[in-house]
């Protein structure tokens, strides 16, 4: 087996130990725990010129789900008004034509409240995992499928999420969504998949019932609200085609962060970055190797806000290439990046190293896949 899919596969592994451990904590087992099923339409959104396969007039979308009321025993869940944090299995049929083929996934999740009443609740879900796609790209037998390059893939989902109760334990639900599936150009090609669509759904609610009173109020102190961020990271990019070697990057990043609260930052600074496929790619197309060298490396300025879930942490990046001639991108001056993060230690640490999981993309294409690891002082 390649030695690239033997990572894939123990990564998968990994995450699925991990979620386990998570939800099956002595803490977690006095929580209210709700378990769900739910199905809807999907429509696959064209958003690159490139796309070489037919949009199917339709997806399916079947989802299986757990999730569990946090109490507010922790600061971190009366600071974010009791969120719940759960687990859905989900499963899509892409297409009919066998083009696409179909996906299963398996995705943690974490939802606020933006509304509630006693009968109903509206609430925001942001869900990311993996998902195994079973018709990838293959030059012979799935030539049109330019959207994913192979079986193991990122799923992360966007929900507008609205309830309304029946009966004491029996409630409707009713889902907004937007789906994205990519591999990060792990492997090619890969444009990835981006699908919108609508799901209804029964939640049933199992004993005891959350009533503690929620406290949003910020009772801890922050020792440090200003200080240094620093971040290494080291990703994996495929060549340019199918089949190609795995080359790859490079990159360290410096900014500042400001502590809005223990839960809330926002860092901006610059980062360098080195990509050994792109100086393959042009390499290869007998462009001078100094020259190669210069455009596979970017600099750019970035803003990155930092939401804080008791050790766990997700990161938004928004980046913009410093214009200069060789720093110039074919693709787009802008970036984005999503980062997954663990600190070890506890908050009130004046030095908080973490280790974290980044995507890379562009507005129409993924970049690569990365490993970080970095700390904040």
């Amino acid at each position: 087996m390649n030695p690239f899919k033997q990572k894939w596969i123990r990564t998968f592994y990994l995450f699925i130990y991990l979620a386990v451990v998570f939800f099956l904590r002595p803490e977690n087992m006095t929580c209210q725990h709700m378990f769900s099923v739910g199905y809807g339409p999907l429509k696959i959104i064209r958003h690159s010129p490139k796309s070489t396969y037919p949009i199917p007039s339709v997806s399916q979308y079947i989802q299986l789900g757990y999730a569990r009321q946090t109490t507010g025993n922790t600061h971190w869940e009366r600071y974010w008004n009791r969120p719940r944090t759960g687990m859905d299995l989900v499963f899509l049929q892409l297409d009919r034509q066998h083009i696409l083929g179909r996906a299963v996934g398996i995705m943690p999740s974490v939802s606020f409240r933006i509304m509630n009443s006693k009968d109903a609740l509206l609430a925001f879900k942001l869900a990311t995992g993996l998902a195994y796609v079973d018709r990838p790209y293959n030059k012979i037998s799935n030539p049109l499928n330019n959207a994913i390059g192979s079986h193991l893939n990122n799923m992360t989902q966007f929900q507008l999420h609205g309830e309304k109760k029946i009966t004491q334990k029996l409630t409707a639900v009713l889902e907004l969504q937007f789906t994205h599936i990519s591999n990060s150009k792990t492997a090619s090609p890969n444009l990835g998949i981006n699908m919108a669509g609508i799901q209804g759904g029964i939640q049933y609610a199992i004993q005891p019932q959350v009533s503690v009173k929620p406290v949003i109020l910020d009772s801890i102190t922050i020792r440090k609200r200003n200080g240094l961020d620093l971040t290494a990271g080291y990703g994996i990019s495929e060549y340019s085609f199918s089949g190609g070697p795995v080359y790859n990057c490079y990159l360290i990043s410096a900014g500042w962060y400001h502590h809005f609260s223990p839960f809330i930052s926002l860092i901006t600074g610059g980062s360098y970055e080195y990509n050994q496929s792109v100086y393959q790619f042009y390499y290869q197309d007998f462009v001078e190797p100094s020259t190669a060298h210069q455009l596979a490396t970017k600099w750019s300025g970035f803003t990155a806000l930092q939401l804080r879930f008791d050790k766990l942490a997700l990161r938004l990046y928004t980046g913009l290439y410093l214009p200069i001639q060789a720093n110039r991108e074919p693709v787009s001056p802008h970036y984005f990046m999503l980062q997954l993060q663990y600190f070890p230690l506890s908050r009130q640490s004046k030095l908080s190293p973490f280790v974290g999981v980044s995507m890379k993309a562009h507005a129409q294409i993924a970049q690569y896949a990365a490993l970080a690891t970095g700390f904040q002082w």
